[in-house]
């Protein structure tokens, strides 16, 4: 005789092979339910982290906005997403995106929420690398003209001018004066002997 399954039983069973990181917990962030994958992102068995707060998982700093986020789902609008921060079990911050979904009583108030996750920290640094290598300004290394958004050259002074309105009034440096205007430069600068 087959003996009947508990619903805790069945549920742990139907979400064992899923590879999401599935959990559940209540308003005040005490998790009630996690997967294996859950459980084998985290390193720690559902006995665990059942009772424990998800909150203590996230960077301090960001709890609150968490939280905040999560708590923010009515009767009306019950799903959401977001991407947060996390510590992983080596104690390094990592990035999640989590869908949460609250779930309701009878008269409308929230008893509980479901959560499923992912991890993203290979899009958030590859996000990060590709915004790193915006900010990097393709210049000749002749003429010193900068490659525009178009892929056409520019003066330094033109481009800058157009992406922060600064203008530029030009003078000559010592440097320069002294190699392109030699006799300018000992008369400007005649306590120079030519030594350096």
């Amino acid at each position: 005789m087959k003996s009947k399954l508990s619903y805790a039983e069945l549920e742990q069973i139907l979400t064992y092979d899923i590879p999401s990181l599935i959990c559940r917990f209540l308003p005040g962030g005490e998790i009630t339910f996690v997967n294996n994958a859950y459980c084998k992102h985290f390193k720690k068995t559902s006995e665990e982290l059942v009772g424990y707060s998800f909150l203590k998982l996230i960077p301090t700093e960001d709890r609150e906005s968490v939280m905040a986020n999560i708590l923010s789902l009515t009767f009306d609008s019950p799903e959401m997403t977001h991407e947060h921060r996390v510590i992983d079990p080596n104690g390094k911050v990592i990035w999640h995106r989590w869908k949460n979904k609250a779930l309701f009583d009878n008269l409308g108030k929230v008893i509980l929420f479901q959560a499923i996750g992912e991890d993203i920290t290979e899009q958030k640094e590859a996000e990060l690398e590709v915004e790193t290598l915006r900010q990097i300004l393709p210049i000749c290394a002749y003429c010193k003209n900068i490659r525009n958004d178009e892929g056409y050259y520019e003066q330094i002074e033109t481009y800058i001018h157009k992406h922060s309105g600064v203008d530029f009034s030009h003078t000559v440096c010592p440097t320069c004066l002294k190699e392109h205007h030699p006799n300018v430069y000992m008369k400007n600068y005649p306590q120079d002997d030519g030594l350096e």
